[in-house]
């Protein structure tokens, strides 16, 4: 027999007791632990929008919006020495100049209609002209003769280009514009 101490409680069992009891805390523990795999075997799989229909914006590892995925490289930031800068260059003839040419004193609110005015700066601004459709319409006529056969007329191959198949499309420089 042995003496087996259970929360301060003396307790004596025959070995063959012992070992029935051992076996079936182990077999608990087993069954206890084949639940907490089950519980961990989502952690690690989870679905994520490689493997499922989630959205990216559901990943729970992406990263933040404002968390840049670039490491630091330990170099200063800009241009290297004696690279030559390359910017936008002022144009000296602006299609547009808008002038802004004070009236009246900020400080006191005096007229300043009679004062010369001096250039203080300059900054321009470059706007591309909006895209405007040019619409082109072929037109095909009949004429009927005297002796009742109506004649149709149709376009030559120089008079009307390639890519005019069917009634309403875009042209080739559009759909370049659009690829």
């Amino acid at each position: 027999m042995k003496n087996v101490g259970s929360f301060g409680k003396s307790i004596f069992l025959t070995e063959r007791e012992l070992i029935l009891q051992l076996k079936k805390q182990v077999g608990e523990l087993i069954k206890e632990n084949e639940r907490l795999r089950e519980c961990l075997s989502k952690y690690e799989h989870p679905k994520n929008s490689s493997n499922s229909s989630i959205a990216p914006s559901k990943d729970e590892n992406r990263p933040k919006k404002n968390q840049s995925l670039r490491r630091s490289t330990g170099k200063k930031v800009g241009g290297r020495p004696g690279r030559k800068g390359n910017t936008l260059k002022m144009t000296d003839m602006p299609d547009v100049t808008v002038d802004s040419i004070p009236e009246n004193c900020r400080g006191c609110g005096l007229s300043l209609s009679g004062m010369p005015s001096l250039k203080e700066g300059v900054r321009q601004r470059v706007d591309t002209p909006p895209i405007k459709a040019v619409w082109t319409e072929y037109r095909t006529y009949s004429k009927q003769y005297t002796c009742g056969c109506r004649t149709v007329g149709h376009f030559t191959a120089l008079e009307l280009p390639e890519w005019k198949i069917r009634e309403h499309q875009m042209g080739a420089p559009s759909e370049n514009a659009v690829l």
